[in-house]
């Protein structure tokens, strides 16, 4: 029987293995253009740009074996 509601998909992707979820999200984000993100409110961004501003949000260096390690778990 095919999924018709909201409710119906996110229980069948609850019910998916943390990989297949995964593979889920990253099809799902991928399919979605940047003209269809939702506008940050101005009190959302200017939080994000004290963040920015505190350093937060910076990359640091991990090695890649230590960051596929830490997803297949």
């Amino acid at each position: 029987m095919p999924l018709t509601t909201l409710a119906e998909i996110i229980e069948a992707a609850r019910a998916l293995s943390p990989a297949e979820r995964l593979q889920l999200l990253d099809t799902m984000w991928d399919a979605e253009h940047p003209e269809a993100w939702p506008v940050l409110s101005p009190e959302w961004l200017a939080e994000v740009r004290q963040h920015f501003a505190n350093g937060c949000g910076k990359p640091n260096d991990y090695p890649a074996g230590t960051i596929a390690a830490g997803a297949i778990q």
